[in-house]
């Protein structure tokens, strides 16, 4: 799912402004957020490199681990 929508309106908060973008703290294109089950941020970046979605891929299943417990 997406998280972040750039507003419809010009008089809006601007790219980034809708409530997940404020709730995640948005700064840049490409941004990952990782959030547990209970809602709680695990990861946040904002790079892409070669090595990236194998890390991602690994935060992801780690967080899934985590939040079992």
């Amino acid at each position: 799912k997406v998280a972040i929508k750039p507003p419809v309106a010009r008089d809006s908060a601007g790219p980034g402004g809708d409530k997940n973008a404020r709730a995640y703290f948005a700064q840049a294109i490409p941004q990952f957020v990782v959030v547990d089950r209970k809602g709680v941020i695990r990861y946040v970046s904002a790079e892409w490199n070669p090595q990236t979605e194998s890390h991602l891929a690994s935060i992801i299943e780690a967080t899934l681990d985590r939040s079992g417990d």
